[in-house]
């Protein structure tokens, strides 16, 4: 079982990394001893994360909410799909250039696409390559088919932004009636 932090919630807490590692140690450990810099363990009651108690640390609620919103446990597991791989695939199957009127490309680059899949992965260890692959051609086919990407996300968004995943909906929302329907235009399925 691993830990994973996201370091960008930080800022909204106005906590260092260093205050913030001290945080998650006396979270692991209640009754901290207090020992080295006592400058530090100042900082952290003064924001309200910790208290003092005998010379023993432990967390307040802000404390605790911080170590709720900030870090997920993880599963160290192997899976058998390969991130690279899948990458690649997934990015071709998103437009190429830049998305209309921004700076950004659909696909992104390889790096940040394979970082946010094994992130992914890591949280969703159960879904197959066929299965992110098919939701993700599902997604790309719901604007493609319209011919409006207005409100199409990027790749890197669409697999994860600011914790929320369109591609686990995609995955968790799937059923066999979805699968019938070819195009976005619901006139083209009356009857």
């Amino acid at each position: 079982m691993g830990v994973r932090i996201n370091f960008a919630h930080l800022s909204k807490y106005e906590i260092t990394q260093k205050e913030y590692y001290l945080v998650l140690a006396i979270h692991a450990n209640p009754n901290f001893p207090q020992a080295g810099s006592p400058q530090i363990f100042q900082n952290l009651i003064d924001k309200g994360f910790i208290v003092c108690s005998n010379s023993m640390l432990n967390l307040t609620v802000k404390g605790r909410k911080l170590i709720k919103h900030t870090a997920y446990a993880v599963e160290d597991t192997e899976y058998t799909v390969s991130i690279e791989d899948l990458a690649t695939k997934l990015r071709a199957l998103f437009p190429e250039g830049k998305k209309g009127q921004t700076p950004y490309y659909w696909r992104g680059n390889s790096k940040e696409i394979e970082e946010k899949l094994t992130n992914f992965f890591k949280k969703n260890p159960t879904y197959t390559e066929e299965q992110v692959i098919a939701a993700t051609q599902r997604y790309v086919n719901s604007y493609t088919s319209t011919g409006d990407l207005t409100f199409m996300q990027l790749l890197k968004y669409f697999i994860e932004k600011d914790g929320n995943s369109s591609l686990l909906t995609f995955l968790e929302n799937y059923t066999e009636e979805e699968a019938i329907v070819k195009t976005g235009d619901w006139t083209s399925n009356l009857i």
